[in-house]
């Protein structure tokens, strides 16, 4: 499969409704993305939705972790 020349793709890897970090994982190695950015990989009833030892658990090429209120310049 050809690379779809994506620069940023964000993968929802919170495993109950959505895609595991497994399935994530592997979906980003077909999207080929630039940037592979985890979020919501938690189900808790806090609001808080990021967990920084999960996102490193999102094992791809070119993964970019982006903490909670962090903001990236995307040009």
């Amino acid at each position: 499969m050809d690379e779809m020349e994506i620069d940023y793709a964000f993968f929802c890897c919170d495993g109950v409704y959505n895609m595991g970090l497994e399935e994530a994982a592997e979906c980003a190695g077909l999207v080929g993305a630039k940037h592979n950015i985890p979020y919501h990989m938690t189900t808790t009833t806090t609001g808080r939705q990021f967990d920084r030892e999960i996102a490193e658990q999102f094992e791809v090429e070119n993964r970019l972790i982006v903490e909670d209120g962090e903001e990236i310049l995307i040009e």
